[in-house]
């Protein structure tokens, strides 16, 4: 755990988990997995901020490098409330290892990923970032065009298998700013 506190009114804290590289086919799963869990309407943000009143915002994302990935939660908490969400925050990190996704949170991550990925082709410069990553780090240009198909062949079993394999709370990685209540 690596923390630093601030005369800030919000704490800020990041649980990181290693998962699949760049070159694992894993990372389809973990991409459409962070969609299922970030965002509106996903499962961290509708049980952290909506249910509990957690958070003020809660987003989670994976980073997928040559060698080895990262899957990280960030939230943002009253100082008073860290250690209630770094709790509630792992205990989602077991239930995305414990219980299978639903068909509507698969279905709604897919369209996300997928709808994200046609509105960064848009841009020529993403475009040919997507094509020197694919050349110098992936599989190819041929990824290129297989991005869609890999995307809706993830299914809840692949998230779940992914979950639990990579999702182990003994090997998170944790990152705090720790806020004051006296604020900025």
């Amino acid at each position: 755990l690596r923390c630093v506190d601030r005369d800030k009114t919000q704490s800020a804290l990041v649980l990181g988990f290693p998962s699949p590289s760049r070159s694992d086919p894993d990372r389809f799963a973990t991409r459409v997995l962070a969609s299922i869990a970030s965002g509106l309407g996903g499962r961290f943000f509708e049980e952290l901020r909506d249910r509990r009143s957690l958070a003020y915002t809660v987003h989670a994302f994976g980073a997928e490098y040559r060698l080895a990935g990262s899957f990280l939660a960030y939230i943002a908490t009253a100082p008073e409330r860290e250690s209630e969400a770094r709790e509630a925050l792992l205990a989602q990190f077991a239930h995305l290892r414990d219980t299978p996704v639903t068909q509507e949170e698969i279905t709604r991550g897919k369209r996300y990923m997928l709808g994200m990925y046609d509105i960064r082709q848009a841009s020529g410069g993403a475009v040919l970032g997507d094509m020197i990553d694919a050349w110098l780090s992936g599989e190819g240009l041929s990824e290129l065009t297989s991005f869609q198909r890999r995307i809706e062949a993830v299914s809840a079993a692949d998230i779940q298998r992914v979950a639990g394999r990579y999702f182990d709370p003994g090997r998170v990685v944790e990152g705090v700013v720790r806020g004051t209540t006296a604020g900025a």
